[in-house]
């Protein structure tokens, strides 16, 4: 198997790697630690000009669509800057669970928003246990009609307190096995009966509690 960078990807570790450098100094991110609740939107703003948050995104939705690999060299280059902002949980966390489970043109709208940068999002997926084991999901959603009413509690769910949506793991039948009963649900923040509050953790990440409390969800939010 073959696995050395293309040159175009090779170029593009380089270029990612020059402008996260001028972009993204240690000071900048040292200031935001000490500001959580801070936003890099000059910087955000910047990457989205770049094509960064639409690189995995077809070119039907507005996107570069870039490869996985792709993705994979500039991760490595965000993670040796420490970049700041929701770029890990808007591509990866939820727009990757986006491309893969939503039926065509499902969501078209909201991947041509990330790939704008007018949207972000993330996955609230772990719960008290803290294991990503299907087993241990205990929020369930009940469908009635047209709507699906979301409750539960997730833990540790990365910028959930800037994000515009959530992917929302849930149990939607609690009588066969959790293996075959999960689904995804996409929930806009700021529905009625989704509460966050944000979690002290060392490293100072903007991990949260997301608490959902009979939330209504439309069944044609449902991914999987």
């Amino acid at each position: 198997m073959y696995l050395d960078l293309t040159e175009s990807q090779q170029m593009f570790r380089a270029a990612a790697r020059n402008f996260l450098s001028e972009a993204c100094p240690l000071q900048l991110v040292r200031q935001l630690e000490e500001h959580p609740d801070a936003h890099p939107s000059r910087l955000w703003q910047q990457l989205v000009g770049l094509g960064w948050t639409g690189l995995v995104i077809p070119e039907k939705y507005g996107g570069l669509g870039g490869s996985f690999s792709d993705l994979v060299v500039l991760l490595e280059e965000t993670g040796r800057a420490l970049l700041p902002g929701p770029f890990f949980s808007t591509v990866v966390l939820f727009c990757l669970p986006l491309l893969s489970f939503s039926s065509e043109g499902q969501n078209q709208e909201i991947l041509e928003q990330v790939a704008t940068g007018q949207v972000t999002g993330s996955l609230a997926l772990t719960e008290s246990s803290g294991s990503y084991h299907p087993s241990d999901i205990q929020t369930f959603a009940t469908k009635k009609r047209n709507q699906f009413s979301l409750t539960g509690t997730k833990l540790f769910v990365t910028d959930a307190v800037i994000s515009d949506y959530l992917l929302v793991a849930a149990v939607t039948n609690t009588t066969v096995d959790k293996n075959d009963s999960i689904s995804l649900f996409l929930v806009k923040i700021g529905t009625n009966n989704v509460w966050l509050s944000q979690l002290d953790t060392l490293a100072k990440d903007r991990q949260s509690r997301v608490t959902f409390d009979k939330t209504v969800v439309p069944a044609a939010n449902i991914l999987r």
